[in-house]
């Protein structure tokens, strides 16, 4: 039958199959009450996925809320793909939805990479389809600071970032380093 959403404050909880759940924003809860909604697992994350009574059609909670053109994407701002609040979900296109992917599997940080035979590390990101190299450093924690710098400045509010920093105080002194080199 229909989504039993429980409200608590201005969310509602969506219970989902497999003991999961989503959560929406109060106003939401008359577009996506009528659905029948179940975890969907797509090998990176989870949605809540969903149908009306007597449908096969599946629709994902996100895109119904945000009813984006076929060819946008929905990105989840905090990765957690059954988080549907409306500060949470935005519509993009691929190219922005890739640039705030979380690192790789087993990956602690994104953008900083150990290079064995120079012994240091160095960050990248790819950007516009081209690979960035944005410098060699002798930790992993300035490699990945570089990074995030990089991701703050060219990505702007798509770009992952390592650390909850507010980076914009730093974007000037990075402009006057680049502007120095030679």
């Amino acid at each position: 039958g229909r989504a039993r959403g429980i409200q608590l404050g201005f969310i509602v909880v969506i219970p989902l199959s497999q003991n999961f759940i989503s959560i929406i924003d109060l106003e939401d809860y008359p577009i996506v009450q009528d659905y029948k909604w179940y975890l969907y697992f797509n090998g990176n994350n989870s949605y809540a996925q969903g149908h009306l009574p007597g449908s096969k059609r599946p629709i994902r909670m996100h895109r119904l809320l945000l009813n984006p053109l076929i060819n946008q994407q929905i990105d989840h701002i905090n990765h957690v793909g059954v988080d549907n609040r409306r500060s949470n979900i935005r519509i993009c296109n691929h190219s922005q939805n890739q640039q705030n992917q979380r690192p790789h599997l087993g990956c602690k940080f994104k953008g900083s990479y150990f290079h064995s035979q120079n012994n240091n590390y160095f960050s990248r990101m790819l950007l516009n389809d081209r690979s960035i190299h944005i410098g060699k450093f002798f930790t992993a924690i300035e490699a990945v600071i570089a990074y995030d710098l990089f991701s703050f400045k060219f990505r702007k509010e798509f770009g992952f970032r390592n650390f909850d920093i507010d980076y914009s105080k730093y974007i000037s002194s990075l402009e006057i380093k680049n502007t120095n080199q030679t």
